[in-house]
């Protein structure tokens, strides 16, 4: 089944019309012709015409207590880059201190910000910004997690998270795909370059996959 049909299925109510194509960001049309070949781009025009059905109609892939078994929580600083609607956001921050949700398309973080407002989550602060470019400081950080968001420049990325996370922090990557589908990152998460562990479950049909490292001596390559 081809992605389109995949989408069409997924989210049989929405129509699309070429106006949409206005609604992607500079930084996500930037990227187009990587990823056009790989997946269409139609999945963009949702995120940021229907930011509400994306997170209704989604799953959250992941039990608090898979996070929280890799690092705790409690009274932590902990930003969630690459969020979209921000299901593993709202997921810990019950948990922690104080969530960043750092996501650079402006529906999802309006989406973020309203649902926020609605459940009366006080500790959780919606801010623009990529994995590349975090706005936050040095040494900022206990935990940083992405849920399937790195890998548009997976170096820089990991360089990045380095420098906003505190020594002591945790660094997690949390990897939902298809059974058959190459993690194309793994050689380079685990490379003495970057030194990452990771946990793998394989289900029937799908891989979950969740990468974790301790910053102790920072790696600035």
């Amino acid at each position: 089944m081809v992605y389109s049909q995949k989408l069409r299925e997924s989210f049989p109510d929405i129509t699309l019309q070429a106006e949409d194509l206005l609604l992607l960001e500079t930084f996500q049309i930037s990227y187009l012709p990587e990823r056009v070949a790989k997946k269409e781009f139609a999945d963009l025009i949702i995120y940021n015409k229907h930011p509400d059905l994306f997170d209704s109609m989604g799953k959250i892939r992941w039990d608090i207590k898979e996070i929280t078994a890799v690092a705790s929580l409690e009274g932590k600083i902990v930003a969630d880059v690459g969020p979209g609607s921000g299901r593993i956001a709202f997921l810990v921050a019950p948990y922690a201190q104080t969530v960043f949700a750092v996501e650079p398309t402006a529906s999802f973080r309006s989406f973020m910000r309203e649902k926020g407002i609605k459940q009366e989550v006080k500790n959780l602060f919606v801010m623009d910004g990529t994995l590349d470019s975090i706005p936050l400081p040095d040494d900022s950080l206990d935990v940083l997690i992405t849920s399937n968001a790195i890998g548009w420049d997976l170096n820089r990325e990991l360089k990045e998270i380095e420098r906003v996370v505190k020594p002591g922090g945790t660094s997690i990557h949390l990897l939902y795909s298809e059974a058959k589908h190459e993690d194309s990152y793994h050689e380079t998460l685990i490379s003495s370059s970057w030194n990452y562990d990771y946990t793998r479950i394989k289900l029937e049909k799908t891989i979950k996959t969740t990468y974790y490292k301790r910053i102790t001596d920072k790696i600035l390559p």
